[in-house]
């Protein structure tokens, strides 16, 4: 990775989305709240290197997780 955040991926941060978790057989919907792409991370000041190209997602349920958007089934709400 060149370090540069791609328009399509900081554009999620501040968007509302379902993401399912297939462990739970269930949707779960929250918020973007920042993306972490490594040199280019957006609002990721507190992300390790190990979530390079993942974003934080606030849940409706008050949870708060690093996600790998990229491998899982996920929609904009």
């Amino acid at each position: 990775s060149n370090g540069e955040a791609k328009p399509e991926e900081a554009a999620l941060v501040g968007q509302r989305v379902r993401i399912w978790w297939q462990e739970d057989r269930k949707w779960y919907s929250g918020k973007v709240v920042s993306w972490h792409g490594g040199q280019g991370e957006v609002n990721a000041d507190d992300a390790d290197s190990d979530y390079e190209g993942w974003y934080k997602v606030r849940y409706d349920d008050g949870d708060v997780d690093w996600e790998d958007l990229d491998n899982m089934r996920w929609n904009l709400i």
